[in-house]
């Protein structure tokens, strides 16, 4: 699918790494570098305000010559924002970086999801959308499943640590290849293609009869509409 696949696929490993890190390993390290769970509260509240000036830029300012580009930069951000809360001491420092963190995935999520609606067909903007969901929360079991063990075994600040290097790698993965960073509108041919590519032989098939799977009826059928009462080829 280039540049829409290629993403998905940055984005699957990025997110394996984010949620882990939000969800297991920050509430361990707001133990011990934060101030416990009032830094914990402090932090998340910090993430949410950082997605509303986000948000607030994108409404109010014209979308990008290449949004892909803002879209990995955002990415970018995120990464950095993770791989710092591993450093950081203080509940300060932590909001701080905690709006760097809600910052760079809204605006990463808002350019990816406006990106999708103006370069996709209509009629396959569902189905990419469900594709989009899927592969990017492909890992979100494993996540839960295996992180807390891992933040346990390891440590919260390397888990930190290393949730963040992949964010900066798939960033800058995705800001390095121009098939990926480069969002161009499909078009008519691209669309049909991938279209079928979505909807799968066993759609094709309900529309299509093919000349082994005919019946009885369909073959009388269709020596009525020739006239002719000898066996004609099917053709699906």
């Amino acid at each position: 699918m280039g540049w829409i696949g290629g993403t998905i696929s940055l984005v699957r490993l990025t997110n394996l790494g984010t949620i882990t890190a939000e969800r297991l390993a920050l509430p361990e390290a707001a133990t011990n570098r934060y101030g416990q769970l009032g830094g914990y509260g402090a932090i998340l509240a910090a993430i949410g305000t950082g997605a509303v000036a986000a948000a607030i830029m994108v409404s109010r300012t014209p979308s990008p010559g290449e949004p892909g580009r803002t879209a990995y930069t955002g990415v970018l951000l995120l990464g950095l924002a993770t791989a710092t809360f591993g450093l950081v001491h203080g509940t300060v420092a932590a909001v701080v970086v905690g709006l760097g963190f809600g910052f760079g995935q809204q605006l990463a999520e808002l350019r990816w999801t406006t990106g999708l609606q103006h370069n996709v067909p209509e009629r396959l903007l569902g189905r990419i959308s469900a594709v989009d969901y899927l592969g990017s929360f492909l890992f979100l079991p494993a996540s839960f499943a295996f992180g807390g063990l891992l933040v346990a075994s390891v440590g919260a600040e390397l888990v930190l640590l290393a949730a963040g290097a992949v964010g900066i790698l798939a960033a800058a993965i995705g800001l390095a290849v121009p098939g990926l960073h480069r969002w161009r509108p499909f078009g008519d041919d691209v669309a049909t293609e991938l279209e079928a590519g979505l909807v799968g032989q066993h759609s094709t098939e309900l529309t299509r009869v093919p000349h082994s799977r005919c019946t009885k009826w369909d073959h009388e059928d269709r020596q009525e509409e020739t006239g002719d009462g000898q066996d004609q080829e099917l053709h699906p």
